[in-house]
């Protein structure tokens, strides 16, 4: 019975850690930090990492977009390189963003 948590354990975090959305290279720590922590997050009703869930709520949005702006130094370039992530990202497992979370909102 023990091995078989395991092994349902493992294949559970397996499937979070390959749904896991990559950074594109160059992109900056401060955009990358922004990202894992929101996917990391449990507390919007989802499990960590899983962007089919995540990817609908505005809240999720807002925290990528809110701490890259923070993190990055205020730089509008650097927030639309993180949500444009964000949309792609989300394209990627069949979501989009709500359409409130904007690419333009501290300019």
């Amino acid at each position: 019975m023990k091995t078989t948590a395991i092994v349902t354990i493992a294949a559970v975090a397996a499937g979070v850690a390959a749904q896991a959305p990559t950074f594109p290279d160059g992109t900056p720590d401060c955009i990358a930090a922004c990202g894992k922590s929101m996917l990391a997050k449990t507390d919007l009703g989802c499990s960590a990492g899983d962007l089919a869930c995540l990817c609908p709520n505005k809240d999720f949005g807002y925290g990528v977009r809110d701490c890259t702006w923070e993190a990055c130094n205020h730089n509008q370039g650097n927030l639309d390189t993180a949500l444009k992530w964000l949309a792609d990202a989300c394209a990627a497992v069949g979501k989009t963003l709500p359409p409130i979370v904007s690419l333009r909102v501290y300019v």
